[in-house]
């Protein structure tokens, strides 16, 4: 990696953890496209989903950039994530959080759909 890629990794990272969904969102994508498989930006998405998923009345803003973080989990391919994924799933207040993370669970095989009985399990 080179030292402006550690620098705008940095600054990423910073993004997630500021008061401001907009800026978390970016992060968040820019972070799919390019570090979804660096460990630091891992963790820090990680440790921002958990932070925040739970959270009555998300704004839009908030719901896409928790969303964002569910798909940079899931694009990772790493299934140390899918605990967190069902963790956000079961817990998640707002539908389209509990979405993103059930369909980024199941990116990371942990989450089968039964369309035959509209129900689904945790391998």
């Amino acid at each position: 990696m080179t030292t402006a890629q550690q620098q705008e990794l940095r600054g990423l990272i910073k993004m997630l953890k500021l008061n401001n969904p907009e800026k978390k969102r970016s992060a968040a994508i820019k972070i799919s496209k390019s570090y979804k498989k660096h460990p630091h930006a891992l963790e820090a998405v990680k440790e921002e989903l958990l932070s925040k998923y739970s959270s009555r009345d998300l704004n839009h803003q908030e719901v896409d950039a928790l969303g964002w973080m569910c798909n940079v989990l899931g694009a990772s391919g790493k299934s140390e994530f899918l605990p967190v994924l069902k963790t956000v799933t079961d817990g998640a207040i707002n539908r389209k959080v509990k979405a993103f993370a059930q369909k980024n669970a199941e990116k990371l095989g942990g989450w089968k759909y039964d369309p035959s009985t509209h129900s689904a399990d945790w391998d």
